[in-house]
C-alpha cells in the first residue's frame, strides 16, 4: 500500500470515530434531556432523612469479577413530614455513593398527594457534563482532523 493510500485511510477511519463520537454525545445528552421528568410548579420542596440504606449483591454480579461497590444494589429509605402527616422508611428512587444514614436529602412533594414525591433532579447535572464532554471530544477530534488534512494539502 502506498504512504499516501494509508494516510487518506486514516484520515478516513479518523473522521468516522470522531463523528461516532459526536452522534453518541448528541444522543446521549438528547435522550437525557427528553427522557427527564420535570417538577410539577405545584410541588413543594421539603428535606427528609435518609433512615437506612440497604445493600444486596447485584442479580448481575459475575462471581468471576471482582467484589466491589459495583457490584451491589443500592435501596435508600428516608421520612419526611408534610402537613402534619409522617412518612416513614419511604423509598427514595436515588442512591450516591456519599449517602450515609442520618444524611439530608431534598424531594419535591405533591401537595394534592403527599405520600407522591419526586427527588431533586439537581443531581443530573454530571450526566449533562459527561453528555457535553462526549460531544466536546467528538467535535474536537474531528475538527483537528479535518483541520489537518487541509494543512497537508
Amino acid at each position: 500500500m502506498k504512504a499516501s493510500a494509508i494516510k487518506k485511510f486514516s484520515f478516513i477511519r479518523s473522521v468516522i470515530v470522531f463523528s461516532v463520537v459526536l452522534l453518541c454525545g448528541i444522543a446521549f445528552l438528547t435522550a437525557f434531556l427528553l427522557l427527564k421528568k420535570p417538577i410539577p410548579e405545584n410541588y413543594v420542596e421539603t428535606s427528609a432523612k435518609i433512615v437506612r440504606i440497604d445493600e444486596t449483591l447485584s442479580p448481575t454480579y459475575d462471581p468471576a469479577e471482582p467484589l466491589d461497590d459495583a457490584a451491589y444494589e443500592h435501596t435508600v429509605f428516608v421520612e419526611y413530614s408534610f402537613d402534619g402527616k409522617n412518612f416513614s422508611e419511604v423509598e427514595y428512587p436515588r442512591y450516591d455513593s456519599s449517602m450515609k444514614e442520618g444524611d439530608t436529602v431534598v424531594l419535591f412533594v405533591n401537595p394534592e398527594d403527599p405520600s407522591e414525591f419526586m427527588s431533586d433532579p439537581s443531581g443530573d447535572f454530571g450526566f449533562i457534563i459527561a453528555g457535553i464532554v462526549i460531544i466536546l471530544i467528538g467535535a474536537g477530534g474531528l475538527g483537528y482532523t479535518i483541520f489537518k488534512k487541509k494543512k497537508e494539502n
